[in-house]
This record gives structure tokens, C-alpha cells and sequence, in this order.
């Protein structure tokens, strides 16, 4: 366990708490649609690989580094989401 309420939230949702991870969601929702908006300028694909960032955050939540900042984190996974729409955008 931590001091941190941030990493003591993410604890409890690694314990089984499953529904607290709605409380992280509703706490960086803007910052990671802003993250995918700028690389997609498309509202509907931004909104879709936000959603998708954060599905993929959810399951590599074990994988957190601690040392780093939740957001930190979920921007780099937010950001490489994005780029991934992209480059399938671009391929079609």
C-alpha cells in the first residue's frame, strides 16, 4: 500500500474493487480525449480510442510502474492508441 491516494485507488481496483475504475475514468476523461484529439482531429474516432485507451489501461493496470505518475502513464498509452488509429486510417 502507498501514501498516495491516487496509487491507495488503483489498490483497491487490483484487489477486485473493479467498479472503482470509473473514478479514474471520470478523473482524466478530458485530459486523454484532449491527448487523442490532437493526433486524430475526428471527434467519433477520438471519443472510440479514448474509450480504448482506457480499456487498455485497464488491463495493464498490474503492469503500472509506481515509480511514475498515473498520468504519466495513461498519456503514453493514450497517445499510442491515437497513433495507432492513424496509421490504420492511413491504410485504408
Amino acid at each position: 500500500m502507498t501514501n498516495d491516494p491516487e496509487h491507495a485507488l488503483i489498490d483497491r481496483i487490483l484487489s477486485g474493487e473493479d467498479s472503482l475504475y470509473a473514478d479514474l475514468v471520470n478523473r482524466y476523461k478530458s485530459y486523454v480525449f484532449t491527448i487523442v484529439w490532437k493526433v486524430l482531429q475526428a471527434r467519433g474516432e477520438a471519443e472510440e480510442a479514448a474509450q480504448d485507451a482506457f480499456i487498455k489501461a485497464f488491463h495493464g493496470l498490474k503492469g503500472f510502474n509506481r515509480q511514475s505518475k498515473f498520468s504519466t502513464w495513461l498519456y503514453r498509452i493514450a497517445f499510442n492508441t491515437a497513433i495507432t488509429y492513424k496509421r490504420r486510417n492511413r491504410q485504408q
